[in-house]
């Protein structure tokens, strides 16, 4: 037991038990982790399987509390105490406390999830494999973990893959092969349009980066396709009745697909205020634990009165969070995921919003943390170099529209006509049935096709960023960078019309006779089959 002079944060001695063999009972007891006391003798106890979070404040040998930590040491000295090492060895996984400051904080896995510590990131992430109520998609998937809080986990090691296939037959104890539990990964779409035969995974979770055996062939089967060639572009822990654990599965509805895989959600909070908000008179003393147990708030802002305002991801675009200090007597708490089972260091502490579509992280800044979405349905898509996110709407105005109208309109609303970075941006412009395959997706939200009553003719389409310039095109939207999505797999690109009497030298996105291509280079005069198109950049 390592005693030093300090008392658990929120919680009083005043009408604890006497008991002035406070340590000795802790030590004794199998199940303690903690002891707490003063000088009085008053005492209280914390127990391994009954606690899952503490946080110990430094005090002074005056305010005459202590608290002793039960834990391991490698000798028969206690070290220094700037030197304390302090490890919790009862249950299934040693748990260190954090050192912050003055502060010990200590913080497990909920119930009997399991906890994995990884490296490369150095992350701790908890575990349970759930048995929903009916069969799910891979979308309906994440969206029941994220409805309890939680998220949908990727694996980074076999060592994750084999404790979930031993869980999942606890779980579901009337088991039969080839049955999968869902887990996080979905094969890249760029993968699935130049090379089929490839592994390449997107990982939603945040965290997940995964060591070159999970993948491989002694862990996994991968073969793209069932047997009726159906694309299995999803992943799953999966028995197989050998050693390997993890297969590749239809991203659809499916019998085999009977489960999934959750990891924890949880609140960070802060000293803070939401900029340009009153409090108002609503009182709700679990402020807090009201936000996390709402499937669409997103932050909680009270204060230590107990007045209390929520903010929920459908009914917020932005918002703006100051620092303040304690004496303030202002609190924020964002609903995030995080990769560990411990809070991050405030330094390193980016909330991340997973309710919606996309993930949404906020925005650190010197004063306090941002948060802005796509409004109302515009589409958000992320890219790099540069890192930025452009939300996109189409917008309809048949039966033509000149493209320099096109131009206009979209400056009027305070937007801009966007070019397009990738196939998937077009595919999802034009609502491909492509699309809907490599997404297993059953609808495409907002597309031509939807917007235009009946559906669009072969080469009818809406107008899109791009000039051409010889070989490449220029894109006058200022963000746009690169013409990937101008490849011949993707873009049908003729330099001039059928007849030749005129060039070719702006872009739309079209219904093309060849299914995988989305966008035509057409003549940047012409009205005749280019209906509207508008986008905005954030």
């Amino acid at each position: 037991m390592t005693k030093i002079f300090g008392k658990v944060v929120s919680l009083g001695l005043y009408d604890a038990p006497e008991n002035s063999g406070c340590l000795t009972t802790c030590y004794e007891s199998v199940d303690c982790i903690l002891a707490y006391f003063d000088t009085t003798d008053r005492c209280l106890l914390f127990n391994f399987n009954e606690t899952e979070t503490l946080e110990v404040e430094e005090t002074t040998k005056a305010d005459g509390f202590f608290v002793a930590f039960k834990t391991t040491y490698q000798n028969d000295t206690c070290p220094p105490y700037d030197l304390l090492s302090l490890e919790v060895n009862i249950g299934e996984d040693p748990i260190n406390w954090k050192k912050s400051g003055t502060t010990f904080s200590f913080q497990k896995c909920v119930g009997d999830w399991k906890m994995f510590h990884r490296t490369g990131p150095e992350v701790t992430v908890c575990m349970q494999p759930m048995l929903p109520p009916a069969l799910l998609n891979i979308t309906q998937s994440k969206e029941y973990c994220e409805n309890m809080g939680y998220k949908l986990t990727g694996v980074a090691t076999v060592e994750e893959s084999k404790w979930i296939l031993d869980k999942m037959k606890v779980v579901k104890p009337n088991w039969n092969y080839w049955q999968a539990f869902y887990i996080d990964g979905v094969r890249t779409q760029n993968c699935s349009d130049s090379n089929p035969q490839c592994n390449d995974f997107d990982w939603s979770d945040g965290y997940t980066v995964i060591d070159d055996a999970v993948l491989n062939s002694t862990n996994a089967l991968l073969t793209f396709h069932d047997d009726n060639y159906i694309p299995e572009n999803c992943l799953g822990v999966v028995d197989m009745g050998t050693s390997l654990t993890i297969n590749d599965i239809n991203c659809e509805t499916f019998a085999l697909n009977v489960g999934l895989v959750c990891e924890v959600q949880k609140m960070l909070k802060i000293f803070g205020k939401v900029l340009n908000a009153d409090l108002g008179d609503t009182v709700d003393p679990d402020c807090v634990q009201t936000c996390f147990e709402a499937s669409d708030c997103i932050l909680a802002y009270f204060d230590t009165s107990g007045r209390c305002q929520l903010f929920n991801f459908n009914e917020t675009e932005t918002l703006e969070v100051e620092e303040t200090s304690k004496a303030d007597g202002f609190f924020v708490a964002f609903k995030t995921t995080l990769p560990n089972n411990t809070c991050p260091a405030y330094d390193s502490m980016i909330p991340v919003v997973n309710i919606g579509e996309d993930p949404v992280s906020w925005k650190r800044s010197l004063r306090g943390f941002s948060f802005q979405k796509c409004i109302g349905d515009w589409k958000m898509f992320r890219r790099s170099n540069p890192e930025i996110t452009v939300c996109m709407k189409p917008f309809d105005f048949a039966p033509q529209i000149l493209r320099k109208d096109a131009v206009t309109m979209c400056e009027n609303m305070g937007a801009k006509l966007t070019g397009v970075v990738s196939a998937v941006e077009s595919r999802w412009i034009l609502g491909t049935v492509e699309l809907k395959k490599l997404c297993g997706l059953k609808k495409i939200p907002e597309k031509i096709n939807d917007l235009h009553e009946g559906g669009i003719g072969v080469y009818d389409g809406y107008w899109i960023d791009g000039i051409r310039n010889c070989e490449t095109f220029r894109w006058t939207d200022n963000y746009t960078v690169g013409n990937d999505a101008l490849d011949a797999v993707n873009a049908a690109l003729s330099f001039s019309s059928y007849l030749g009497d005129y060039n070719e030298d702006c872009l739309a996105v079209e219904a093309t006779p060849i299914e995988t291509q989305t966008i035509n280079d057409v003549g940047c005069i012409g009205t005749a089959d280019e209906y509207g198109m508008k986008f905005k950049k954030c």
